[in-house]
């Protein structure tokens, strides 16, 4: 895991490499190991290094063939690099070390771009071919690891994090407020864009090709996550069971390699614990797990990681957030965020990572789990739906007016009640995209302001959700959910809340759910295999009941949100007032968070 950046512009000069070096170190924290800057002519290559395979010089970088035609910068890690090492030796390459980066570097060169297609794994990377004067970069499927770029008057740049282009005087930052309407929609920003108009990400699964000129050669997508839903599998209920089994012990045995210590994350709930269970199973020796917790007992699971931990015979470490050090953690956590993201998991998910620090440098997560095998409540809010809609229009109406509704609970049942009115008023797919709805239009108009009435509707995110089922209009309801959700709550909110949170730490967060093979098999899986009015994840808790305590498979879904209902009532309100003030100064004095 590290921090890569680049830049090309149409001549380069001292001052140029100086400002490019600051670019390079605003990403420090993601790689506190080493640091690297090459010059090829008008382009630039920077690396900030969080070693994780192969300690030794030899996997510094950015690296090159012993030729130097050829250099890369390089941000993941592939779980297969050993067979692709093995194929490209039988080709007649030859390696100085051991990490995966010459594997990439190798592999591009012997395949092109078809070479994408061949890695498991999470990345995001440039390759400098300083014959052809072409660089060319590439993002995981899911979009796991982050690249941001810039193209305007003269200058393209490539960089892990906003933070890196702020430190460029070169580059344009403009507020968008397209962007700010959508982050207050959803509480993030869908991508390509970002809160900065002239800055992107690249899409996950893409790959781009641009010039020394600043000519962008090609744009394209290596993969194609809908091409598996329409395939379903023919297997039989044990033969489903048995493959998701085995495909994801595989996942996990696979993101054991490194060279350093490695630990699980474990919150008590299916997904954590399946991952754990597998990885404990296969380790030589008990594995460290962390857990956070917080001092609210509705919101508190420590003691059900607890259970676990103890019957995975794990070396379990907790830690708890209270409203002694909430405020703290919050001001510390914030200045990581480096962009718009309202999930306020954020900052427990911060905290998690931050306790494994002292322990570990590669954890294991059960991320995406959800997003494979429908384990939100919304997806069973999809199937009510169809029944809802029968229900007349002004008792919707009149049960999703917004009103204040207290709860000690995560998620109360009334404002799952207005949420879920509100979107029963419309077709499914609107109805979906409004379950996780935070500020409605109207709302967003009083926000932004009257002058932008016309904005906020013009560029509402459902249209960037509409044009994601129309690619999937073809399969069945679930299917397209599901589909939707990997390309746009997945990349933009959950592994982007997961990476920035992580590499803040310095430590590498690995997914076993999001593994090719597996992620693929499980969409060719039926949607009941997965969902039923009263059961979420039906078949993965099947794959895994007789490994683990039933307590694991009866625990309602838990999400990891913050108590900051709780800290909004009466009696802390002013402290809470205050406090998220302060945070907002700060912000638009420093653009730490945008």
């Amino acid at each position: 895991m590290c921090g890569i950046t680049g830049l090309i512009k149409t001549s380069i000069n001292s001052r140029d490499v100086g400002i490019f070096n600051r670019m390079r170190d605003s990403l420090a924290h993601r790689g506190p190991d080493g640091y690297g800057t090459i010059q090829s002519g008008n382009i630039l290559l920077g690396h900030r290094r969080l070693a994780i395979i192969d300690l030794s010089e030899s996997g510094n970088q950015p690296m090159h063939t012993e030729d130097r035609r050829y250099y890369i910068t390089y941000n993941g890690e592939l779980y297969n690099f050993l067979d692709i090492k093995n194929d490209l030796v039988k080709s007649g390459y030859s390696f100085f070390g051991s990490s995966d980066t010459e594997v990439v570097l190798n592999a591009y060169i012997e395949y092109g771009p078809d070479c994408l297609k061949k890695f498991n794994g999470m990345f995001a990377f440039a390759v400098l071919d300083t014959f052809k004067k072409e660089l060319f970069l590439a993002r995981d499927r899911f979009g796991q690891k982050p690249l941001y770029y810039y193209l305007k008057n003269g200058v393209f740049a490539f960089a892990s994090e906003l933070r890196a282009f702020r430190e460029n005087p070169d580059i344009e930052l403009e507020k968008s407020t397209e962007s700010l309407n959508c982050y207050l929609a959803l509480g993030y920003v869908l991508s390509p864009k970002t809160i900065y108009r002239h800055l992107y990400q690249l899409d996950p699964s893409t790959y781009l090709k641009i010039n020394h000129k600043l000519e962008i050669v090609e744009k394209a997508k290596f993969w194609n996550y809908e091409d598996y839903f329409a395939q379903k599998s023919k297997d039989k209920l044990p033969v489903k069971k048995e493959k998701i089994f085995s495909l994801l012990k595989k996942s996990v045995n696979a993101r054991m390699v490194g060279d350093v210590p490695l630990g699980s994350l474990l919150s008590g709930g299916m997904d954590s614990g399946i991952v754990t269970y597998l990885l404990q199973s296969n380790a030589p020796e008990p594995v460290s797990t962390f857990s956070i917790g917080f001092e609210l007992p509705s919101y508190n699971e420590l003691g059900d990681a607890k259970r676990l931990a103890e019957f995975l015979g794990t070396v379990h470490a907790s830690g708890i957030i209270n409203r002694g050090n909430y405020y703290e953690l919050c001001d510390e956590a914030v200045s990581k965020l480096d962009g718009l993201l309202g999930d306020n998991s954020f900052i427990p998910t911060y905290a998690l990572f931050k306790l494994a620090s002292g322990d570990v440098k590669v954890v294991l997560s059960g991320d995406a789990g959800d997003e494979m095998f429908a384990g939100y409540a919304t997806y069973r809010a999809d199937l009510i739906f169809e029944i809802a809609k029968y229900c007349p229009g002004f008792i919707l109406r009149y049960l999703s007016r917004r009103k204040r509704v207290n709860s000690e609970r995560k998620v109360g049942f009334g404002f799952k009640m207005q949420q879920f009115a509100y979107g029963s008023q419309f077709d499914y797919r609107k109805a979906h995209y409004c379950w996780r709805m935070i500020f409605r239009p109207e709302e967003r108009v009083s926000i932004l302001g009257e002058e932008n009435r016309e904005l906020v509707y013009d560029t509402d995110p459902l249209r960037e959700f509409e044009k994601y089922y129309e690619r999937v209009k073809h399969l069945n309801r679930l299917d397209q959910h599901l589909f939707v959700d990997a390309m746009t709550w997945l990349p933009d909110d959950i592994l982007t809340k997961v990476d920035r949170s992580s590499m803040s730490c310095g430590i590498e967060a690995r997914t076993p759910f999001l593994d090719k093979d597996f992620v693929e098999y499980a969409a060719s899986l039926e949607a009941e295999d997965k969902l039923s009015i009263f059961e979420n994840k039906a078949i993965l808790k099947e794959s895994f009941r007789k490994k683990m305590p039933e307590f694991v498979f009866k625990k309602p879904k838990s999400g990891f949100n913050m108590p900051v209902a709780n800290y909004m009532q009466p009696e802390f309100f002013n402290e809470f007032q205050d406090y998220t003030y302060f945070i907002y100064r700060r912000a638009m004095q420093t653009e730490k968070v945008f």
